[in-house]
C-alpha cells in the first residue's frame, strides 16, 4: 500500500462521523499531554473513597426505597481474593446459574482489582498502552508497505553448530494462508530464545523416532516450557502441559523413561481417527482420556486442600497427625470457620464431623476406596450427600451442578464424573455422555470461560477436558502470546494421533479448522496440522533451515490414514522441504556434496525414514532433482547446476553449463557481472574431471560434452574479439573447424551439412559468431591496408583475408539457418569492403 493510499484512507476515516457532526457540536481536540493530565485527575478521584455528600441525590434515592449509605458500605466490604472457590455457595442447581455466577464473580474481581491498582499502575500502564498501540500501528503499516522491520539474529546466536545465510525473498507463499497464526510478528531474537528449548525436544523426538524408541514428548515439552519462560514465568502454561501429561497418560516416568505403560507414537490414532465414533474402541479411548482429565483435577484439588490447610494452621486445627482423613477434616473445618455453620443448614454432622462432606472431598481428590457409598433420600438433605448421589446414582442429570460446586474445576470434575461412554444400559433420562458435555462447553463458549479475553489457556483447558482437541488448538492459535505453545501442543496431539487433519489440504484456505460428518452422522472436527508446520518452518527457515526442516519432518506423522491422505501428506512434506532447500545459498549443509565420485551426505539424508524415502537414490529423485528443475525454470542456472551436481545428475549439469556458456557467448559482459559471473577456468576443470572419470563420463551424452567443448572455445573466441585480439580470435575459429575459411565448394557443402547437427546452444549463437569472425577478418585487412610500411608478404596476407571473407560468405549462404536480415547485410558490407 502506498503512502498516498494511506493518506486517502485517513481522509475517508475523518468523514465517517459527518452524519453525527453538526455546527452546534464542536470537535474535541486534545493532545497527549492533555489526555494524560485528565486521566491522572480521574485516577486520583477513583482512588479516593466515595463520599455521598449530595443531599439531593440522597433524598431522591431514599424516596425510591434505596439506602445509598448502606449500599456504599456493603460494596466496600467486598473482598473476593480467592479465585478458586467462592465465599458463599451457589444455591442454584442449574448450569446456567452456575456459569452466570462465575461470570459475575470474575467481573466483580476485575472491577475491584482495577480500582485498587489504578493509581499505583496508572503511569506505567498508560505508557505501556501508548507504546503497545504505537508498535502495533507501526507493524501494520510496515506490513502494508511491504517493508521488513524485524531484527536479524544476534551475532553468534544459533540453534545448531552450523549457521547459514540466505538470499532472496521467501518462496513459501504464506502471506495469505498463514494469517491465522500471527504470534511470530515480534523481534526474532525473542522468538529464538523461547523456541530453543522447544526445538531441542523436537530434535530429540526425531532422534528417538529414527531409533524406533518411545519418547515422553509431553513431559519433555513441560520441562522445555519452564526453560522457555524462566524470565517471565507463567504457571498457567506449565499447568496446561501438566494437564496434557495426565490426559495422555505420561505420568509413569522415571528418569525420562516409561515404566509399566509405554506410550508409543500414534498410540491413539486407530481408536480416535480410524474407528467409527460409536465403536467400542473409540468409546474406550474416550473413557481413558476422561480418566486422565479426572485424575488431573483430583490431584490439583488435593494440592489446593493441602496448601489451604498449611497456610491457615490455626483455623484448620489439623493436629499432629496429618493423615488423609485428618487433612480433609481440617479443610472442612477451615471452610466452616470462614463461612459459619449457618451457611449450610442441611449439613449432616456426626460427633461434630461433616461426614458427607468428608466423603465428597475424598472422592473429589481421587480417593474412592476411603470414601463411603450412600443413598439419596430427599431434597432437603446435606448438599454433599446430594452431590455424591448425583455422581454415583446419576440423579437429575438435566441439572448439572449442586450447591457444593463453587469453582470451575469442581464443575468440570462433576461433569466428567457423570459421563458414561461404554455403558449402554442406562435409561434415556440418565444418559450423559461426552457429546452432551461438549455441547454444553460450546453453548457457553469462550465468553464465559475467558470473559475478559486475558486467559485463553482457561478455555483451552476446558476444550481439552471435553476432548475437543482440534477446536482447542484452533482457539489457542489466535492468541499471540501462546504461539509456541500452539505449535508444540499440536505436535504433541498429532504425535499420539489425537488431532484429525482435513481430508483435503487447501493451501488457499486461511482457516485451518473445519468439520465434516462421518457415515453415522457424527460431526468430526479437523485441524490443518500440515499448514501449521509449514508456517512454523517458514518463520525460521531464513536463518535456521536445518531446524525448519525438523518441523517439516513431522508432517509425515499423518501418513497412517487413508491412501489418498497419506500420499497428499507425503507430497506436501517433500515440496515444503524443497522450498527450504531452494532458499539456501549453500546447499552442501542440507544436501551434502559429491566430489570425485565420493558422496558426503547432508543433514536431510539422516532423516529419510521419517519422510518415507527409502534410499538416497529416491531422495535425489524426489527432492534434489525436483529442486534443481525448479531453479532451472526460475532461471537460477548456477543454483540448478549445484543441485544437479549434488544429485549426481551429471548429464543435466552439462546441459545447464551449455545454456550458461551459450549465454556468455551472446553476452560476453556477463562473465564479469557479480552473481552472474562465469568462472570459465572452473568450468573447464569440471568438464575435464567429468571426461576423465569413467563412472561420470558414461552418464553424460557425448553430444552434450561435444557441445560444451565447442561453447568453451566460442567463449574464448568472444573474449579475444572483445579485447581486439583479432588474429588470435580467428585462430580459435580455425581450431574449431566449424566455419570453413579456405575451402572448395565440396568442403563448404560438407561443413554446411555438419552445421545441421549442432546443438541449439551453438546454432543460436552462429549469426553472432559469423559476424564477429567477418569483422575480425576486416579489422586485420584494414590494419594491413592502412599500414605505412610495405612489409614482405603484406599483399599475400591481404589476398588471403579476401579469400577467407569470400569463403565465409559462401558458407553463410549455404547453411540452412534462418539468420537475421541485418546479419546478412552486415556480412555483405564487410565482404565488399574487404574485396574492394
Amino acid at each position: 500500500m502506498s503512502f498516498s493510499a494511506l493518506a486517502q484512507l485517513a481522509e475517508q476515516s475523518k468523514q465517517l462521523t459527518n452524519h453525527i457532526s453538526g455546527a452546534d457540536m464542536p470537535h474535541i481536540e486534545r493532545g497527549i499531554d492533555q489526555i494524560e493530565n485528565q486521566s491522572r485527575k480521574l485516577a486520583a478521584k477513583a482512588a479516593k473513597p466515595l463520599d455521598i455528600t449530595d443531599n439531593k441525590a440522597h433524598f431522591f434515592l431514599a424516596k425510591g426505597g434505596v439506602d445509598a449509605n448502606a449500599i456504599h458500605s456493603q460494596l466496600n466490604t467486598i473482598n473476593l481474593k480467592s479465585t478458586y472457590e467462592p465465599y458463599q455457595p451457589i444455591h442454584d442447581t442449574d448450569t446456567e446459574a452456575f456459569l452466570r455466577h462465575q461470570h459475575e464473580q470474575i467481573i466483580i474481581n476485575t472491577i475491584d482489582e482495577s480500582r485498587r491498582e489504578t493509581v499505583m499502575d496508572f503511569d506505567s500502564n498508560f505508557e505501556a498502552s501508548l507504546n503497545h498501540d504505537w508498535e502495533r500501528t507501526k507493524k501494520r503499516i510496515f506490513e502494508e508497505l511491504g517493508q521488513h522491520h524485524g531484527q536479524p539474529p544476534a551475532p553468534g546466536a544459533s540453534l545448531s553448530q552450523s549457521t547459514r545465510s540466505f538470499r532472496g525473498s521467501s518462496s513459501l507463499g504464506l502471506s495469505q494462508s498463514s494469517s491465522y497464526l500471527p504470534g511470530f510478528g515480534q523481534n526474532m531474537d525473542i522468538i529464538f530464545s523461547k523456541l530453543k528449548p522447544y526445538y531441542k525436544v523436537v530434535y530429540d523426538l526425531c532422534e528417538a523416532r529414527l531409533q524406533g524408541s518411545a519418547y515422553p514428548l509431553t513431559n519433555s515439552f513441560l520441562d522445555a516450557s519452564r526453560t522457555a519462560h524462566k524470565d517471565q514465568p507463567n504457571p498457567k502454561i506449565q499447568e496446561t502441559w501438566s494437564l496434557l501429561v495426565s490426559v495422555l497418560g505420561e505420568e509413569e516416568l522415571r528418569n525420562g523413561r516409561f515404566q509399566s505403560k509405554t506410550l508409543r507414537e500414534r498410540a491413539f490414532v486407530v481408536s480416535y481417527q480410524r474407528s467409527p465414533y460409536r465403536s467400542p474402541a473409540a468409546a474406550q479411548l474416550r473413557e481413558r482420556l476422561i480418566k486422565g482429565s479426572k485424575s488431573f483435577l483430583e490431584r490439583q484439588f488435593m494440592t489446593h486442600i493441602e496448601s489451604s490447610v498449611k497456610e491457615n494452621p490455626t483455623e484448620a486445627m489439623l493436629g499432629g497427625v496429618p493423615s488423609l482423613i485428618n487433612t480433609i477434616r481440617a479443610f472442612i473445618q477451615l471452610r466452616y470457620f470462614r463461612l459459619g455453620p449457618s451457611s449450610q443448614p442441611n449439613l449432616e454432622t456426626v460427633n461434630g464431623h461433616a461426614v458427607w462432606a468428608q466423603v465428597y472431598y475424598l472422592l473429589r481428590t481421587g480417593h474412592p476406596h476411603e470414601a463411603l457409598m450412600i443413598r439419596y433420600s430427599s431434597d432437603s438433605v446435606d448438599p454433599y450427600k446430594l452431590t455424591l448421589y448425583k455422581i454415583i446414582g446419576r440423579c437429575e442429570l438435566n441439572k448439572r451442578t449442586t450447591p457444593v460446586i463453587g469453582a470451575l474445576e469442581d464443575f468440570i470434575w462433576l461433569q466428567i464424573s457423570m459421563i458414561r461412554e461404554t455403558k449402554s444400559d442406562t435409561m434415556p433420562q440418565d444418559k450423559y455422555d461426552l457429546l452432551d458435555f461438549q455441547a454444553l462447553v460450546l453453548k457457553y463458549g469462550p465468553s464465559y470461560f475467558n470473559p475478559n479475553n486475558n486467559n485463553p489457556l482457561q478455555y483451552f483447558q476446558v476444550l481439552i477436558y471435553s476432548q475437543q482437541f482440534e477446536r482447542a488448538i484452533h482457539y489457542l492459535s489466535s492468541s499471540k502470546p501462546y504461539t509456541l505453545e500452539t505449535v508444540h501442543m499440536a505436535i504433541t496431539l498429532t504425535y499420539y494421533g489425537l488431532l484429525r487433519i482435513p481430508a483435503v489440504h487447501r493451501v488457499s484456505d486461511p482457516n485451518p479448522f473445519s468439520t465434516s460428518t462421518d457415515e453415522q452422522g457424527q460431526e468430526l472436527s479437523h485441524y490443518n496440522f500440515t499448514q501449521l508446520m509449514h508456517y512454523q518452518a517458514h518463520i525460521i527457515a531464513e536463518h535456521y533451515p536445518t531446524e525448519a526442516l525438523t518441523y517439516l519432518y513431522l508432517i509425515c506423522l499423518n501418513t497412517d490414514l487413508t491412501p489418498a491422505i497419506n500420499q497428499e501428506q507425503l507430497s506436501l512434506c517433500h515440496s515444503y522441504i524443497q522450498e527450504v532447500v531452494l532458499q539456501a545459498k549453500d546447499y552442501s549443509v542440507l544436501l551434502g556434496t559429491t566430489r570425485h565420485g565420493i558422496k558426503t551426505p547432508g543433514v536431510i539424508e539422516k532423516y529419510l525414514p521419517l519422510i518415507k524415502i527409502e534410499n538416497s537414490n529416491q531422495f535425489m529423485k524426489d527432492i534434489i532433482v525436483e529442486a534443481a528443475k525448479s531453479k532451472s525454470k526460475e532461471g537460477r542456472i548456477e543454483d540448478a547446476i549445484q543441485l544437479f551436481s549434488i544429485a549426481e545428475a551429471y548429464n543435466q549439469v552439462v546441459e545447464l553449463l551449455n545454456r550458461q556458456l551459450a549465454e556468455a557467448v551472446s553476452n560476453p559482459g556477463l562473465q564479469s557481472m557479480g552473481d552472474s559471473s562465469l568462472d570459465i577456468p572452473a568450468i573447464r576443470q569440471l568438464v575435464n574431471e567429468y571426461v576423465s572419470d569413467p563412472k561420470v563420463n558414461q552418464q553424460i551424452m557425448s553430444k552434450n560434452l561435444e557441445t560444451c567443448g565447442i561453447l568453451l572455445k566460442l567463449v574464448e573466441f568472444s573474449e579475444l574479439y572483445d579485447r581486439a585480439k583479432y588474429e588470435a580470435a580467428v585462430s580459435v575459429i580455425e581450431e574449431l573447424d566449424l566455419i570453413p575459411l579456405e575451402a572448395d565448394m565440396a568442403t563448404i557443402a560438407k561443413k554446411a551439412e555438419k552445421f545441421q547437427g549442432l546443438d541449439e546452444c551453438v546454432a543460436r549463437n552462429f549469426p553472432d559468431v559469423l559476424l564477429k569472425t567477418m569483422e575480425s577478418l576486416y579489422k586485420l585487412y584494414l590494419t594491413l591496408k592502412n599500414s605505412p610500411y610495405d612489409e614482405p608478404g603484406r599483399k599475400d596476407h591481404m589476398n588471403m583475408l579476401k579469400r577467407r571473407a569470400r569463403t565465409l560468405m559462401m558458407f553463410a549462404g549455404s547453411i540452412k539457418f534462418r539468420m537475421p536480415a541485418d546479419t546478412y547485410a552486415k556480412l555483405n558490407r564487410l565482404d565488399v569492403m574487404i574485396v574492394a
